[in-house]
């Protein structure tokens, strides 16, 4: 089986079993109930039961394109290790916790998100898949049992083309009588042969009613007439294709337990049909009783071929003869009206159970609406009333971990406007981190947090926070004035449906709606919004409102173009560039992320150190791709900066100088690398200094990098990048 065709048709498999499973599930407890009730009314319900089961694939379908499934899927967070506290508690301590405090990440997602980290940047290992399992052990079981079914239909033409016509009179008589009896149109073909053990009959194009040769000889003239009219009413109702139909639900369905109860119920209910049937019309039970003891007791090698339906089962053989014998039994043969209302009041309901027991599409994994595999774009056109629309485009830049959690940066460029943010994709949520983190702090304040969704996202969920922006210092005015206090801000956000369909760039998916209010020091909301969010796209569309309800600004998805896994950064780059670089005979120490901000914040690329501090190598990490890098090449930085930085944030000097700052830096950190210093995520960067080359548009930076060394000595490094536009022509250390 190829990945792509199990995807796809794992879901269906799983709702599908979970519809039969509920359907023959109810089916069952209420054949079960009404053992004691008119065998009429038990063929009826064990048919109805048949007939939901048979068609559950159009119910999962249905229940599909409708989205009437009401379960969640289990995330793959919910197989992992609990830690010490439950995602409800850890919740509930974000939320509760004063504005003031530290905020910290609830620690009941760290051991769920490692497993998505993992999945997220790491190509995944070779291994049984237990999908691929489970579907061909009931592919080949279904398939098998489908197999027998067939081979025993065509054997049974077989055998009725090969066996012989009865030329008895007395027998073609009594079969004739009993035709009209149960009101067959046509009389039934009678065959012989010599190893039957009992009358049995079968459609195979033609009715066919076959006994053994010496019938004669061991049964009486009213025990084989009894026979016989117990035969032709299998065949007036039909019973040979109900059985049919429900063998084949049976194979199809092959460990679903219940399927083969409402078998045993079918058949038992239907033999009970043909024995009242023989009671009207002898008005006595004793001949087929007494034919019934006679095959129970026949010696020698006999046999009843598959498919087939015999007067004799040993299946409660004393139950039905004491009941043909009981003068006071019920021999009702037809369900009444009252009965049918019930059935079909089960059946609808059966209908709706499998249809609701759907696993949604939506509730899959709560990862999923924040896409995170690095290179994803969204490009959304932005309206405006009374201004001309815009093109945000926005891209997952890089995947990140906190304690084993993966955070995503998205950057994104709107008109004049550059920005970039993180989400933390924990087990019960979604965290906004503060974009001006470094390093993914231990501590992250309560100012700069925002619980963007709570997984599972579920229609009624609710979660507000409080923000206060920390006071200012007075210094920062010019003067001893106190700063004004900062207004608390309350978020509230709801999620008003997760079952709705909206039209995206590669069709209609379902999506959950999550409404925002934000209001100031507790009066009453200023900014609205309704935000839709659909799994695997992140956000389609968003509608922000104005305090009278009027629409402010729509962001409507208008393309997406998925990234690829093979461009996802793994979690630590120095392992990965040891394995592709085995010629150099190193040991795992002498390879070294250099995890410094800037770097991590400019650039999608990774860089490591690698060798010892007199001979040091630098490689260039870009999603699965390892080369070398070579700070002090200006044509290597400036294919850098052609391919990683926007051009609105390449040019010096401008509103966007702060990020050419963190560029000069991160080559100044190289450089301190390449040159035998020992840089980790203390180095720090001091001003950028900026100045014109006169005559030209060029610019020259000036920077400077420090640390210590594992010894403990400091050490600095003064840089000076010369740039003609934002070209890099020069590069220097002093």
């Amino acid at each position: 089986m190829s990945a792509t065709f199990i995807e796809s048709a794992w879901p269906f498999a799983v709702n599908l079993a979970l519809a039969v499973a509920t359907a023959s599930g109810l089916f069952a407890v209420a054949l079960l109930a009404s053992r004691k009730a008119a065998p009429p009314i038990r063929e009826a319900l064990a048919k109805a039961a048949i007939t939901v089961i048979a068609i559950c694939p159009l119910v999962v379908l249905v229940s599909s394109q409708l989205h009437l499934g009401s379960l969640n899927a289990p995330t793959e967070a919910a197989f992992a290790k609990p830690a010490r506290s439950t995602a409800s508690e850890g919740a509930a301590q974000t939320e509760s916790r004063p504005p003031s405090e530290e905020l910290i990440v609830p620690e009941t997602a760290h051991g769920a998100a490692v497993a998505s980290q993992t999945a997220l940047q790491t190509p995944v290992a070779s291994g049984f898949d237990y999908k691929a399992g489970i579907l061909a052990a009931g592919l080949a079981g279904s398939l098998f049992l489908v197999a027998l079914v067939g081979i025993g239909r065509l054997r049974l033409a077989k055998l009725a083309k090969g066996w012989e016509k009865v030329e008895d009179t007395s027998l073609l008589s009594m079969l004739e009588q009993a035709s009209q009896a149960t009101g067959l149109r046509a009389v039934p073909i009678l065959i012989h042969a010599e190893d039957l053990r009992a009358p049995v009959c079968f459609s195979a194009g033609k009715d066919y009613v076959a006994v053994p040769t010496d019938i004669s000889d061991f049964l009486p003239p009213e025990q084989i007439k009894s026979a016989f009219i117990h035969e032709c009413v299998h065949l007036k109702a039909k019973h040979q294709t109900w059985r049919l139909l429900c063998v084949l639900m049976e194979a199809a369905y092959w460990w679903a337990v219940p399927v083969w109860l409402v078998r045993r119920h079918l058949e038992d209910a239907q033999e009970k049909i043909c024995d009242s049937y023989v009671v009207q019309t002898t008005d006595t039970g004793r001949h087929l009783a007494e034919c019934l003891v006679t095959l129970a007791t026949r010696n020698g090698q006999t046999w009843t071929p598959r498919g087939t339906i015999a007067v004799f089962r040993r299946g409660e053989l004393e139950a039905r003869i004491r009941r043909l014998l009981d003068k006071g039994a019920n021999t009702m043969t037809k369900t009444t009206k009252r009965s049918v209302a019930v059935i079909a009041a089960i059946a609808a309901g059966a209908f709706v159970l499998a249809a609701k027991m759907q696993v949604g599409e939506v509730s899959a994994k709560g990862s999923e609406y924040f896409p995170s595999t690095e290179g994803t774009t969204w490009t959304y056109k932005v309206s405006r009333p009374g201004s001309e629309d815009m093109i945000w485009t926005t891209v997952a830049w890089s995947v990140k971990s906190y304690k084993g959690m993966p955070v995503v940066e998205y950057r994104s460029d709107y008109g004049h406007y550059n920005g970039y943010g993180y989400v933390l994709l924990a087990k019960d949520g979604a965290y906004e981190m503060d974009r001006q983190y470094k390093d993914l702090p231990g501590f992250r304040r309560a100012d700069t947090n925002t619980v963007v969704m709570k997984f599972p996202a579920t229609a009624g969920t609710k979660w507000s926070h409080r923000t206060q922006p920390a006071y200012q210092t007075a210094q920062s005015f010019g003067n001893d004035t106190p700063p004004p206090k900062p207004p608390t801000y309350e978020y509230t956000r709801n999620v008003v449906s997760d079952n709705v369909m909206v039209d995206t760039p590669i069709g209609r998916k379902k999506a959950v709606i999550i409404e925002m209010s934000v209001s100031e020091d507790g009066g009453k909301p200023y900014v609205r919004s309704r935000t839709w969010m659909s799994p695997g796209l992140g956000t389609v569309r968003e509608e922000v409102f104005e305090p009278g309800g009027k629409t402010s600004q729509v962001k409507t998805l208008v393309d997406f173009k998925p990234g690829s896994p093979q461009n996802q950064t793994p979690s630590n780059p120095a392992e990965l560039v040891r394995q592709k670089t085995p010629q150099l005979s190193l040991p795992a120490n002498a390879y070294r992320n250099i995890a410094n901000s800037h770097l991590d914040d400019t650039y999608r690329s990774r860089f490591v150190a690698v060798g010892s501090d007199s001979s040091m190598a630098i490689y260039r990490v870009t999603g699965q791709t390892v080369r070398p890098f070579d700070p002090t090449n200006v044509d290597e930085w400036n294919a850098l900066i052609e391919e990683e930085m926007p051009k609105s944030k390449r040019a010096i000097p401008g509103p966007n100088g702060y990020d050419l700052f963190v560029h000069f830096e991160s080559i100044a950190i190289l450089l301190a690398t390449k040159q035998g210093y020992f840089v980790d995520d203390n180095a720090k960067g001091g001003n950028a200094e900026y100045t014109s080359k006169a005559g030209s548009s060029g610019t020259i930076g000036r920077t400077k990098v420090s640390g210590r060394n594992p010894d403990g000595s400091a050490w600095t490094l003064a840089v000076v990048v010369t740039m003609e536009g934002s070209k890099i022509t020069s590069i220097e250390t002093q």
